[in-house]
């Protein structure tokens, strides 16, 4: 629900990085990369919210999701950009009509592909695969997942 609601907001242009996103495009292309490190510095370095980025704090969160299907492309690992610090990308394809196999009968279903990217450094791969059996659960049941 919340996901949807914030894909509404930002379909209507109400987006919370609007104004940093303005700041960034006056700006020739070759200063923007060492903008964002400035940026990343002061705000998870130093734990500084800089009111002329105009950015909410920890904007990035702690996952990046991305919908890479909204323009049409179904599967994609996307890189972790330097400056966001997140350990972790999760890229949504696009949903596309496929055949499975339900109680031994073919049948057509809705499905999707995720692409996860992390950050070995942070996340070792045995710490991944339970992040990603949890995942699988909650995609798979959703009435198993708690609001609390």
């Amino acid at each position: 629900k919340e996901f949807l609601k914030e894909i509404n907001k930002a379909k209507n242009g109400e987006n919370k990085h609007n104004e940093s996103k303005k700041i960034v495009g006056i700006l020739p292309a070759i200063f923007a990369k060492p903008l964002m490190n400035i940026y990343a510095f002061f705000v998870y370095n130093l734990n500084w919210n800089l009111g002329l980025f105009k950015s909410p704090k920890n904007a990035f969160g702690s996952i990046m999701l991305t919908a890479t299907g909204s323009i049409g492309i179904s599967k994609s690992l996307c890189p972790i950009a330097p400056y966001t610090r997140v350990p972790m990308v999760i890229s949504f394809g696009t949903v596309e009509k496929r055949p499975v196999v339900v109680k031994d009968e073919l049948e057509i279903r809705k499905m999707a592909t995720f692409g996860f990217t992390f950050d070995h450094r942070i996340m070792d791969g045995i710490l991944f695969s339970e992040f990603f059996s949890c995942f699988k659960q909650y995609i798979t049941h959703p009435e198993t997942m708690t609001n609390g």
